[in-house]
């Protein structure tokens, strides 16, 4: 793999754009592709597929401004670097990422969303307070039948959570974003919480989970780096 960086800091020094773009202003993906000396795509040869849909998906949701859309993808663009090699095989067990990337949403994602919006329903708030264990995607679609049914609730956070959990399942990560955003400004319309918050967050787990299949490349310093 031969990263140009210094291509890649100055792509997104312009700022990210929403879709692949050109040159002169591209997505995550396609300044990475770029970076590597290939020809602009949103499949770079050196990261696996999934990696590249998650970045796209990401890069895709409304975010401020392109600069702070740069600036929250920096450290994922660097991360995705290495999962797949030469030989169009993937180099981390894309299984065990994706199990443990959608753990993460559940336990840290969809907890800490759970605990903003629903701090006033103590009956809910006990089924996130409990330790869940077995399959967490499973768990989600039990706590959503919940909240589904609890007719004290309005029909749009009722319909809403049934939206997050669905987007979640297929793997669509711009619609869970979005979602997530809805119910928020829902539930608190007058939330100071930064519309970015999420996001940011989604994108921080995605790397905790290739911290922990044990992805490692030449930017580890970078992207390992602890806040």
């Amino acid at each position: 793999m031969s990263f140009n960086k210094e291509k890649y800091d100055e792509l997104l020094a312009k700022g990210l754009m929403d879709g692949l773009g050109d040159e002169g202003g591209t997505c995550i993906e396609g300044a990475v592709a770029l970076a590597l000396g290939e020809h602009l795509n949103a499949f770079p040869r050196c990261v696996a597929r999934e990696l590249s849909r998650i970045g796209i998906q990401i890069n895709d949701y409304h975010w401020e401004s392109n600069a702070s859309r740069a600036d929250a993808m920096y450290k994922f663009g660097l991360a995705q670097l290495g999962t797949r090699n030469p030989a169009n095989n993937t180099t981390i067990n894309i299984a065990e990422f994706t199990k443990k990337f959608k753990a993460y949403i559940i336990s840290k994602y969809v907890v800490d969303l759970v605990h903003r919006v629903f701090s006033d329903k103590e009956d809910i708030m006990k089924l996130v307070d409990n330790t869940f264990t077995g399959n967490v995607t499973d768990w989600l679609a039990d706590f959503v039948e919940k909240v589904r049914n609890d007719f004290e609730l309005d029909v749009a956070t009722r319909v809403q959570f049934k939206s997050l959990y669905r987007s979640f399942a297929d793997g669509m990560y711009t619609d869970f974003l979005h979602n997530t955003q809805g119910i928020v400004s829902h539930r608190f319309p007058d939330s100071k919480l930064s519309k970015e918050y999420y996001p940011r967050l989604l994108l921080q787990l995605a790397i905790d989970a290739l911290k922990d299949v044990g992805h490692s490349n030449e930017f580890d310093s970078i992207w390992k780096e602890e806040k």
